[in-house]
Order: C-alpha cells, then structure tokens, then sequence
C-alpha cells in the first residue's frame, strides 16, 4: 500500500513485478535473491518529492540537483543543475556581503517557480507512468506542452532577465549608502 513516499510491500508483489520477463530474467532476479528476503517491508520510493519553499536562506544556498528536487521520471536533473550555476552568479562575482544576499534572493526568483514546475512535471509523468492515474487523451496533450518549458529555455534570455533583476536591486541598494 503506497503512503506518501513509502510502500507496504510483500514478496509476492514484488515478484509479480517480474511476472511477464522472460524466465532467464525472472530466474536471475528472482532465483539468484536480487529481491528483498523480507516477508513484508517499508520500502521508500523517491516518485515524488516535496515542493521546496526556496533554495536561499540568508546567505546559504543549495544548487544543483539538491537544489530543484527529484525529478527521477524525467531525467532534467543535468540540465536544470548547469542552468543555476549561470543565474547564480548573475555574469558577476559580488565582492560585498550585502551584494551577496541580493544576488541570492535573485537567484531565488529567477530560478525557484521554474525548478519547481519542473518537480511538479516530473510528479506528473510519474502518476501517469506508474499507472496510479489514468489520464485521458486531452489531459496527456495538455501534459506533453509542460515540457516546452523545459526543453526550450533559452539560456541566454534567462541569465540576462536575472543580470537587469541583479542591477535592478543593487541600484535600490546603492541609494540606501
């Protein structure tokens, strides 16, 4: 029974899994002990993940895969984790600790609502693919555009919105000297 992130499971249900491989490949797994030996466990499946609120904390933050969660029915991972390196350091290293910060509630707006959408898709392809829900064909055409967003970023544009947000805000910051 699925809860949350967990699974109660059983041997048989495990090895039913297997039923419809060809019998070298059940005998493998199954014969030669790959599976868990437990009569029954908890096994903790990473198919989804929770939404983090922000990936900045003050002068602290995470990037990279950590970063923009578990997409593991997408593989977006590589791709997301070289784009945040290039928003994160806003074409410019900040030399004073307060242009520090401002750099990284930057790197948070520009970064955090469209690594999400990408967890958000990633739960989305995994319901469908683990055929906990049963979308029907409009459902799936909306479904496929999400990717749009992810395949087609042009970098360039990205890092230039965050460069003019960056010089934006430290003008506001300049002012209060």
């Amino acid at each position: 029974m699925r809860t949350g992130r967990s699974l109660q499971e059983h041997t048989d249900d495990r090895e039913a899994q297997f039923n419809d491989m060809s019998p070298p490949i059940r005998i493998a797994i199954i014969g030669a002990g790959l599976l868990c030996g437990q009569a029954e466990h908890q096994a903790l499946y990473l198919w989804d993940y929770p939404n983090a609120p922000s990936y900045v904390f003050g002068p602290i933050c995470i990037t990279g895969d950590a970063a923009h969660s578990i997409t593991p029915w997408q593989g977006a991972g590589g791709g997301m984790c070289r784009g945040q390196p290039h928003s994160l350091l806003l074409a410019r290293t900040p030399k004073p600790s307060s242009e520090t910060l401002v750099a990284l509630r930057v790197y948070h707006q520009v970064r955090h609502s469209r690594t999400q959408g990408i967890v958000e898709c990633s739960r989305a392809t995994g319901t469908i693919l683990t055929n906990i829900e049963d979308p029907d064909p409009e459902t799936l055409r909306a479904f496929m555009s999400r990717w749009d967003s992810i395949i087609g970023i042009d970098m360039k544009k990205h890092l230039d919105v965050a460069v003019q947000m960056m010089d934006a805000r430290l003008k506001g910051l300049m002012l209060w000297r």
